[in-house]
């Protein structure tokens, strides 16, 4: 009857640490996943970030040429209009 129960126990036992392993592999498995799609997430932020950046200094540089412009037509019409 001892050797039973223990027979038992140990196969409860067996049964826990294979359902832990198992546990655990899905676990690592999911937080592997999540770390992946994570640093995929942040490259793709990085990215978008970059291009934002540039496209605000391009943005810039367009108006700072639309500005010299004008300004350059409103001195011709000005010099035109005096002669």
């Amino acid at each position: 009857d001892f050797l039973q129960k223990i027979k038992e126990i140990e196969f409860e036992r067996d049964s826990l640490s294979i359902q832990y392993h198992s546990i655990s592999k899905t676990f690592n498995d999911e937080k592997t996943k999540f770390q992946t799609k994570l640093a995929s997430l942040e490259s793709d932020y990085d990215e978008m970030k970059r291009k934002l950046d540039t496209s605000k200094m391009e943005y810039t540089r367009g108006m700072k040429t639309y500005q010299v412009d004008y300004e350059n037509k409103i001195e011709t019409l000005k010099v035109n209009s005096k002669n």
